[in-house]
C-alpha cells in the first residue's frame, strides 16, 4: 500500500520487493538485448563458418583422393606412351616418317597430317602404311615428288591426289598413301 506524507512515497516491503525484481529483469532483460543478442548472432555466424568450413574440408579431401587416383592413371598412362612410342621408334617406319618430313621442308610444302599405320602381314614382313597430306604451291609439290623418287626408290606409293584449295587460292592439297615393308616384326598396331 501506497501512503502519502508530502511528497515523499513510502513503500511496504512486498511492493518494494516487487520494484527491485522488475527493475532487475528490466537490466537483465537490457543487458541480454544490448549485450548478448549480438553476442550470440556472432556465435550463430562463425558456427555455419565452422560448418561450412568443415565441408569444405570433406569436400577437399574427397578432392584429394580423386587427384591422387589422377596422378596414378596419369603416370601408368605416360608409361604406356613412352613404350609405345619406343615400339615406333625402333620401327622402319619412323626412320621413313623423318625422311619425308625433311623432303616436305626442303620442298617447301605444310604437313597437315602424317599418319602411320603398322600392321604385320606375316611371319617376317611387316606392312607399314604411311597417309600424308599437306599443301603447297604446284612447284613445291613438283619438288617433292622429285626428291621423294630420288631418296626412295623401293618406295610403293598407293595414291597421290592434288587438287586446288578453293579456300587459298593457288595452293595446292595433296594427299599421298604409302606402302612401307620391311623385315621386322611388330605385334603392335598404332
Amino acid at each position: 500500500m501506497i501512503i502519502k506524507k508530502g511528497y515523499r512515497i513510502q513503500l511496504n516491503k512486498r511492493q518494494l520487493n516487487i520494484y527491485f525484481v522488475a527493475a532487475g529483469i528490466l537490466l537483465a532483460l537490457g543487458y541480454f538485448f544490448l549485450f548478448q543478442r549480438p553476442f550470440c548472432g556472432k556465435v550463430k555466424k562463425l558456427r555455419s563458418e565452422k560448418e561450412m568450413l568443415t565441408e569444405n574440408k570433406n569436400s577437399i579431401v574427397i578432392l584429394k583422393e580423386k587427384l591422387t587416383l589422377f596422378e596414378k592413371s596419369e603416370a601408368g598412362l605416360e608409361q604406356e606412351i613412352q613404350s609405345l612410342e619406343t615400339d615406333f621408334k625402333a620401327g622402319v617406319i619412323w626412320d621413313v616418317m623423318k625422311k619425308i618430313d625433311i623432303i616436305t621442308k626442303r620442298s617447301g610444302l605444310k604437313i597437315l597430317l602424317m599418319h602411320p599405320d603398322i600392321e604385320v602381314t606375316t611371319d617376317t614382313y611387316q606392312n607399314n602404311s604411311l597417309d600424308i597430306k599437306f599443301k603447297g604451291d604446284f612447284i613445291s609439290f613438283y619438288h617433292f615428288l622429285y626428291l621423294l623418287e630420288k631418296n626412295f626408290p623401293t618406295l610403293k606409293t598407293q595414291l597421290v591426289k592434288i587438287e586446288a584449295d578453293s579456300q587459298q587460292g593457288p595452293d595446292l592439297l595433296g594427299e599421298i598413301h604409302f606402302d612401307v615393308y620391311s623385315r621386322e616384326k611388330e605385334n603392335k598396331k598404332i
